[in-house]
């Protein structure tokens, strides 16, 4: 059972209450209920538009448990989702500078996990295949509801006796709709670090994930690591192929290196700050805060 507090650019929380696994080592369950709220961008007709969004949820789900490391789950949400513009981008028909639409979402995956957290190393592999339907409701195109399928895997090993080797990747594909409201983001916070806030939607993405950590002091209470990083993202433009994202002549690779602080008297808590450049465009470069491991 917990609740969350996140800012990013706005206030965000959620409540929640977890049991992937019960005392029959057979099923599990999830409930959450969510305000989420940031400042988005939209696409439309290659004009950008500034929002402040905010989706409201409320979530459930299952676990079945195949075997030790692997299950599969399965669940839906309802959201109720809201857009108000901040700055004058385009007009928005009818004069209007706020939207909203209801949601309904089905979403299943296959879940295996193998990875052992000694101390503030990981070792073992883990992917999800992760399907998604969504339908919206109270919005003049249809172009906003999808379909939705994600391949994700993580793959860690120990390198010496303070080295820890991260990879990951993902591929995601979804209903090719030209819409502003395209599933996929490249975003700084989520995939690629340094590249900015959301500053891209797409149909279809291509993200992968490489760190190397190097442990310099380990204290009682604290643990600090070096870390080395390059992140890659490419997305599928709503309703183009994939190929344009893929031959930019500014490919999104940021490389980069940052610190890793572990708190050894709290379990897995870990603060990290990094900093990232383009190698094709130093202009584009930033710096990434957060609690927990990017992946």
């Amino acid at each position: 059972f917990g609740v969350l507090y996140q800012y990013y650019d706005r206030h965000s929380f959620s409540l929640f209450h977890t049991s992937k696994r019960h005392r029959n080592n057979k099923t599990g369950h999830e409930l959450a209920a969510a305000k989420y709220s940031t400042l988005e961008p939209l696409y439309f007709f290659d004009t950008v538009s500034s929002f402040n969004f905010d989706n409201y949820s409320i979530s459930a789900g299952g676990y079945y448990w195949l075997g030790r490391y692997l299950n599969v789950n399965a669940g839906g949400a309802y959201m109720y989702e809201r857009y108000n513009q901040r700055d004058d981008g385009f007009s928005i028909a009818g004069g209007t500078k706020s939207f909203a639409f209801h949601k309904h979402q089905a979403r299943s995956s296959l879940n295996f996990d193998k990875v052992a957290h000694v101390y503030e190393r990981r070792n073992g592999w883990a992917w999800k295949v992760y399907g998604e339907w969504i339908h919206t409701y109270g919005i003049q195109s249809k172009d906003a509801s999808f379909l939705k399928l994600l391949v994700q895997q993580r793959w860690y090993t120990f390198i010496g006796e303070g080295g820890n080797l991260a990879i990951g990747t993902r591929l995601g594909l979804a209903s090719n709709n030209e819409s502003p409201f395209a599933p996929f983001v490249l975003d700084g916070f989520v995939n690629v670090r340094g590249i900015g806030n959301r500053i891209e939607r797409g149909t279809a993405e291509l993200i992968g994930n490489f760190e190397y950590q190097q442990r310099i002091i380990k204290h009682k209470y604290v643990t600090l690591q070096l870390a080395g990083f390059a992140d890659y993202g490419a997305l599928r433009s709503p309703g183009k192929t994939f190929s344009p994202s893929l031959s930019s002549n500014t490919p999104n690779l940021f490389v980069g290196g940052g610190l890793r602080f572990h708190l050894n008297v709290f379990y897995k808590t870990s603060i990290r700050i990094d900093y990232s450049v383009n190698p094709f465009s130093t202009t584009q470069n930033g710096i990434s805060f957060g609690f927990g491991h990017f992946f």
